[in-house]
């Protein structure tokens, strides 16, 4: 009986053990992809952030462009006038 009994407590207790390592295991693998995720989370929000950053610099782009084409269409405007003025001179004198 004695024999019986201590069989069933190394049985269990190796059992017990079994059971631990592999809970063990488990919460390193958890802890592990737990660490993952907040990486990829952390650069989730650091692309989402350089990708709003990029899109108002290409706005800002733009509103230059926009601006230099305006400024330029007047030189062009304004050269065509004094371009007519410097003819119209030529031809009085």
């Amino acid at each position: 009986m004695k024999k019986k009994v201590q069989d069933a407590s190394h049985d269990q207790t190796h059992e017990l053990n079994t059971m631990n390592r592999h809970q063990k295991d488990d919460q390193e693998t958890l802890d592990s992809l737990m660490r993952d995720k907040l990486d990829q989370d952390g650069r989730m929000r650091q692309c989402t952030h350089e990708h709003s950053e990029a899109t108002k610099r290409v706005e800002k782009l733009a509103e230059h462009i926009r601006m230099y084409e305006s400024s330029l269409d007047e030189q062009r405007r304004i050269r065509h006038e004094l371009k007519s003025e410097v003819d119209t001179s030529k031809g009085k004198i």
